[in-house]
């Protein structure tokens, strides 16, 4: 619960990258893809999240963004013409900064320790 305000942040940037997307002309896949990850920030702001789950989705939208990242590199800040690559590379990153956050949340997150780890503590003699 240390992390709840930066995660919170992370989600409502998240939502607002997926508020965005509403006018790309594939609104579906794209809204879906940035609201799982808001979704799973929303998750990890409001209690403990196991590591495992934002740390599969890092790898799994890292793995999506390299997929995505174009052949041909021509930037991301020029105007969207059909023989640039541009549209794919911005959303090959907005992948990337997903996975980024996710990561994120991966790292600082809370390690929830098993039953069995805590029967193998030394108990205090009585």
């Amino acid at each position: 619960m240390r992390h709840r305000y930066i995660f919170g942040t992370l989600c409502l940037l998240l939502v607002a990258f997926a508020g965005l997307q509403l006018n790309d002309p594939d609104p579906l896949l794209w809204v879906t893809l940035y609201l799982l990850p808001a979704a799973t920030l929303a998750w990890a702001a409001a209690r403990p999240l196991p590591r495992w789950v934002p740390a599969v989705l890092a790898l799994a939208y890292l793995g999506l963004s390299a997929w995505w990242w174009p052949t041909r590199f021509d930037g991301v800040t020029g105007p969207m013409n059909p023989g640039t690559t541009i549209e794919d590379a911005r959303e090959a990153l907005g992948l990337l900064i997903c996975a980024s956050c996710l990561g994120l949340a991966a790292w600082l997150g809370q390690h929830r320790r098993s039953s069995y780890s805590s029967m193998l503590k030394p108990q205090p003699n009585a």
